[in-house]
């Protein structure tokens, strides 16, 4: 029987034929070492009406979804939320009870962490929805965004830490 010269070489390459497939490597939405702001003086009556998914940040790869519509209504002390956003590449129902618990930020209803409007243009017309984690950013217009708009979106979820070159 021969003998094994390196055993722990052998091991090793044993060891490697077990493991599993490659783990993607996930890409990061937003830089956590840059500050990320709400809109403290927020009203969120601001936020009532419906409103149209003119954009959101996906990573490179993600799957394509069309864009989502959002509507949001008062519902006694809460917030109604329903429609559906494209969330990771994905078309995602949303159709639930959301709390303002002040500083332009929200507690919705089965999520790990508040959605916060960190921008919305002086008008009540566009406003971005973004977790700080960086999970989620979702621009939203209550129309046809024009390109003006969208640029000032793109530099706030820029200023905010986000990547802007992945929105889409």
């Amino acid at each position: 029987m021969p003998r094994l010269k390196h055993p722990g070489l052998w091991l090793a390459l044993l060891l490697a034929g077990c493991s599993a497939a490659p783990v993607a490597q996930r890409v990061a939405l937003r830089d956590p070492a840059i500050p990320i702001y709400s809109m403290a003086g927020l009203n969120p009556a601001r936020l009532h009406g419906t409103w149209t998914e003119a954009a959101h940040v996906a990573a490179p790869g993600a799957a394509s979804c069309a864009p989502g519509r959002l509507s949001i209504r008062p519902e006694g002390d809460r917030l109604r939320l329903s429609g559906q956003l494209c969330r990771a590449g994905r078309a995602t129902p949303v159709n639930r009870a959301a709390r303002y618990i002040g500083n332009g930020r929200l507690q919705v209803e089965g999520e790990a962490e508040a959605w916060w409007v960190i921008w919305a243009d002086y008008d009540n017309r566009s406003v971005i929805l973004a977790t700080p984690s960086g999970s989620f950013a979702s621009v939203l217009d209550r129309g046809v965004m024009p390109a003006d708009r969208r640029k000032a979106a793109r530099d706030m979820l820029a200023y905010n830490g986000y990547r802007a070159d992945l929105l889409r």
